[in-house]
């Protein structure tokens, strides 16, 4: 894909500004390949790049009181990463590190400011783009309040088996364990508990490989939330269909 067909993927109408804006944005981004265990952004530091992943995998984490780090969140595409701090100018309350090998758009952040300050629709859509972080954080600080880590984890489970209408379903996690419990706000010897508890709902565990046996239980038991309003299906077709060319 073309750096602007990349842009108009990631931000759902800005094929619609000014083909002049549209090279100005197109002039201050570029899509990196970082290799897996990259740290590309630290906590405590202002992001001189505005970044978006579009293949691979990366974990968010924190520094706790005592220095070690805690693991916020694993983020898959499509997902803004250092959005906020970028366009505030303020430092990053997270470090960002790969997981694996891994393709990021990254924006200059200091030209981005200056043209959302003066192009007010270019400011829009960057405000669109905020608050689709701030509403996607905002669902996990609900999921959190509302449901115990069984829940959490079977809507989690459940969204590995998405679009499937089969009771039964094969699936794998993304990765280890101990990541799955830190992007689910728990320990791992209660994600093991949470394991172990949905196995009366037909949950198996085989280490990577987890099979559902009853879909329809589980769903109950979890009442996950509908498919995200903010999402962009198009733009996750486009990133799609990129990485198979």
């Amino acid at each position: 894909m073309q750096l602007y067909d990349w842009l108009t993927a990631i931000f759902p109408g800005i094929e619609s500004l000014d083909r002049t804006l549209l090279a100005q944005v197109a002039g201050i981004s570029r899509v990196v390949e970082l290799t897996a265990d990259t740290i590309f952004c630290r906590q405590g530091v202002t992001p001189d790049l505005v970044h978006w992943l579009l293949h691979g995998q990366v974990a968010l984490s924190q520094a706790g009181p005592q220095g070690d780090p805690a693991i916020i969140d694993i983020v898959e595409p499509i997902a803004g990463i250092t959005l906020a701090s970028a366009l505030l100018g303020q430092t990053c309350p997270i470090s960002a590190q790969t997981l694996t090998p891994s393709d990021i758009m990254a924006i200059e952040a200091a030209p981005l400011r200056a043209l959302t300050a003066t192009y007010p629709a270019l400011a829009g859509t960057f405000l669109r783009a905020a608050s689709v972080d701030i509403a996607a954080a905002n669902r996990q600080i609900v999921d959190l309040k509302v449901r115990k880590i069984a829940q959490r984890l079977g809507c989690y489970l459940l969204s590995l088996a998405e679009g499937t209408d089969a009771d039964t379903v094969d699936i794998h996690l993304p990765f280890r364990k101990s990541l799955l419990a830190g992007k689910l706000g728990c320990g791992q010897e209660s994600l093991s508990r949470a394991l172990a508890s949905l196995r009366e709902l037909g949950v198996e565990t085989h280490g990577y490989k987890i099979t559902l046996h009853n879909v329809p239980l589980l769903r109950a038991f979890s009442a996950p939330d509908g498919p995200a309003p903010w999402k962009h299906p198009s733009a996750a077709d486009a990133f799609s269909r990129a990485f198979d060319l």
